[in-house]
């Protein structure tokens, strides 16, 4: 019996798999190389680089979008394999802002407190995979926060800025993906020179859908 051959949009889910799973730097260093040429030589996926994510961010404010911080492997499911994902059902979920609007300072407070992907958290850090979405379809409900006046953190400017969104965000709903993955694992080769040039702590790449 022929064994199938796998499809980029399979391959594309199986090395973020490997990447979120993975404990070992230079396995992580030697396969984002991978991942990437698949996203743009198999599934014709332009990757935009450094200044260029602005242009992501501006629609996700453009098209009053939502986002979260995911895991890369299940945003890919989503897009390739038409595998929604469900958000807000799981007991460390429920309740609690786990979507921001797209304005600057929703961006950063998502990168700041939205949960690290899989082991990688603990070992060397993959990064973070932050997904934009529309918040207005029938099979997602978007609810404000309301936060404790006992809590020391700024409420007001949280209440504004955070959401609770609960059901299955889908292939159709999802408009842009950023990837903030830490300098240290990526690949000199991989380095635009605008990026060579710096010393910043991450590197960015994202794209449209």
């Amino acid at each position: 019996m022929t064994e199938q051959k796998e499809t980029p949009e399979e391959k594309v889910v199986r090395l973020s798999r490997e990447l979120e799973e993975s404990k070992d730097i230079e396995f992580v260093k030697n396969t984002l190389p991978r991942l990437f040429e698949t996203l743009e030589q198999e599934l014709g996926i332009t990757l935009l680089k450094g200044s260029e994510i602005d242009a992501i961010y501006n629609l996700f404010q453009a098209e009053k979008c939502l986002v979260r911080v995911e895991k890369f492997t299940r945003i890919m499911e989503a897009l390739e394999l038409n595998h929604g994902f469900k958000v807000g059902e799981s007991a460390d979920d429920s309740h609690y802002a786990n979507a921001v609007i797209p304005d600057p300072e929703g961006i950063r407070l998502a990168f700041a407190e939205g949960q690290a992907s899989g082991p990688l958290r603990l070992a060397i850090g993959l990064g973070k995979s932050l997904v934009g979405f529309r918040g207005n379809s029938d099979h997602l409900k978007v609810s404000d926060v309301e936060f404790s006046e006992d809590d020391a953190r700024d409420v007001a400017s949280r209440a504004y800025l955070c959401r609770h969104i609960e059901g299955e965000i889908l292939k159709q709903d999802i408009r842009g993906v950023v990837l903030r993955i830490p300098r240290t694992i990526v690949a000199e080769s991989l380095l635009t020179d605008e990026e060579l040039e710096t010393e910043g702590q991450f590197v960015f790449r994202g794209f449209l859908t």
